[in-house]
């Protein structure tokens, strides 16, 4: 085998995992389904599903916000409504 076939392979090789990576990515970017509830433990939080620009909550109560509101249904992760939930949705440091 001479050196052009086998840098041929490599690039060939190169080209495919680049388009495997750049599929990956894609469908990490636009699903919705990052995080699902299992169900298992119902009562504690209201979630359902949790993605890079989207949340589903099924009657989540924040105990800390001042106001009586119920969040339901699913919104896109940045909209006004849920900017007081942005501490619990993005949490700045893991512990």
């Amino acid at each position: 085998m001479s050196l052009r076939d086998a840098r041929s392979q490599y690039t060939l090789a190169g080209c495919a995992a680049a388009l495997v990576a750049v599929v990956f990515v894609t469908v990490a970017f636009c699903t919705p389904y990052w995080l699902i509830s299992d169900g298992l433990n119902p009562g504690i939080r209201k979630f359902r599903r949790l993605g890079l620009w989207e949340v589903c909550f099924d009657y989540f109560f924040e105990q800390y916000y001042r106001y009586d509101y119920e969040f339901r249904g699913c919104r896109w992760i940045f909209d006004r409504e849920y900017r007081i939930l942005r501490p619990l949705l993005e949490p700045r440091e893991c512990h």
